[in-house]
């Protein structure tokens, strides 16, 4: 155990000890990103990824009835709110220490594990998951989801994840 606290020293120290993603059905079921403070604690940042932003899109449109277009078109309207705060790429504040950015850059199929098919949601999320997680190795990475199949795949990689509380 001594041995690896050592080498968790080895990493490069993070701003935010904890980071979140957060995949479309958790931000249908409940778009308030400060939710996941009893798992996570008072201080985190999250990370909103392209794929969940483009689905929430669609879905605001093209959802399978209208309960969840309008719970699409809810989780846009709260998400539309934080832009307007400050700088959605730096970090825009939700709730007291919480902070959310905006992110803009897609995963590419390089060094990625050969399973995952880019034109894919959930494997896009996963492959984007990981990009978070390769440019901030100082902090513990978690995605919030409640699909089965997304968190079947998140494991398949290590990364954790939690549903909503």
């Amino acid at each position: 155990m001594a041995n690896l606290r050592s080498l968790t020293a080895l990493l490069p120290s993070d701003e935010y000890d904890q980071r979140l993603v957060v995949d479309t059905n958790t931000l249908i079921d409940n778009p308030d990103l400060g939710i996941h403070k009893a798992t996570l604690g008072p201080r985190y940042m999250v990370h909103l990824l392209p794929v969940v932003l483009r689905e929430i899109d669609d879905l605001k449109r093209a959802g399978r009835n209208q309960d969840l277009r309008d719970a699409a078109k809810r989780a846009e309207r709260r998400l539309k709110g934080l832009r307007t705060n400050e700088n959605v790429r730096e970090g825009v504040k939700v709730v007291g220490e919480v902070y959310a950015v905006f992110e803009h850059v897609e995963p590419k199929a390089d060094n990625l594990p050969s399973w995952l098919d880019l034109s894919v949601p959930d494997d896009r999320f996963v492959a984007s998951t990981l990009l978070i997680q390769s440019d901030h190795p100082g902090s513990a990475l978690y995605a919030a989801t409640s699909d089965i199949n997304l968190q079947t795949k998140l494991s398949a990689v290590g990364l954790p994840f939690i549903e909503l509380p």
